[in-house]
């Protein structure tokens, strides 16, 4: 199978799933939980209308890059794909005064922050096993000299270890704070935490593209790569920002 014909299933596959099937399974769940402010009518038909648009702009940019694949670079292809995913995630935008209005309203009802409550522990335990493997791999490749090699090995610990030391200190200050400061820092944690595991995830799969890449001269296969890597961010951005359940 060709590179452009996988780069087609994949970014319809991410058109399908950020611009269709998520933004209408959410307002679906949410009219379903029976919230204390119901979502407006108005806010909901333009929430579905960029969502529509959004849809059929990303098969323009489809069509853009299917025309004449020799016509834009890699790069170039690269900038389209991210540009549209910005514009795919953008409704969110609309209904997100919504969103902090009912986590505020349900903030009495919360129970005890944990990280597993607020991240799916499967998701903990392969960003984990994720971490681990692309550091046993390159520290087995590793000629034990100071390269590029190393320092890209420090840079991967540094941002994880970063990372984690983030999250340990709010946990900690949750527990040392009350009133108005938990609810706070309550509420960044629980912004904060997913959105760190999935980019601690993101992280290693993006350096073991970059392995494979190098290692099987897969350049053309650049676009269809990042096409899986922006509709897994996006679905974390809507699990981080509009949640099925409360956590």
């Amino acid at each position: 199978m060709s590179a452009q014909l996988i780069f087609i299933l994949l970014f319809c596959t991410q058109i399908l799933i950020l611009s269709f099937l998520l933004p209408r399974i959410r307002l679906f769940k949410l009219e379903k939980m029976g919230v204390n402010q119901p979502i407006a009518e108005p806010l909901k038909k333009r929430f579905k209308l960029f969502n529509t648009l959004n849809s059929v702009i990303g098969f323009l940019v489809l069509l853009l890059i299917m025309y004449n694949p020799n016509m834009l670079s890699v790069a170039l292809k690269l900038l389209c794909i991210g540009l549209y995913f910005l514009l795919q995630i953008s409704p969110l935008t609309i209904i997100r005064h919504f969103l902090e209005v009912s986590s505020i309203q349900n903030q009495r009802m919360a129970k005890p922050v944990r990280l597993s409550r607020v991240v799916p522990p499967a998701t903990i335990i392969a960003a984990i096993i994720l971490f681990i493997s692309y550091l046993s791999i390159s520290l087995l490749k590793w000629n034990l000299s100071a390269n590029t090699q190393l320092l890209q090995m420090i840079i991967y610990v540094g941002v994880n270890a970063y990372l984690v030391f983030s999250l340990a200190t709010i946990a900690k200050k949750i527990k040392r704070s009350s009133g108005e400061e938990k609810k706070k820092l309550i509420s960044f944690f629980k912004k904060a935490a997913p959105l760190f595991v999935y980019l601690s995830a993101g992280i290693s799969i993006y350096y073991f593209g970059k392995m494979l890449i190098a290692r099987y001269d897969l350049h053309e296969f650049r676009p269809a790569m990042m096409s899986i890597a922006l509709t897994a961010v996006g679905m974390a951005v809507y699990s981080i920002i509009w949640p099925t359940r409360s956590n």
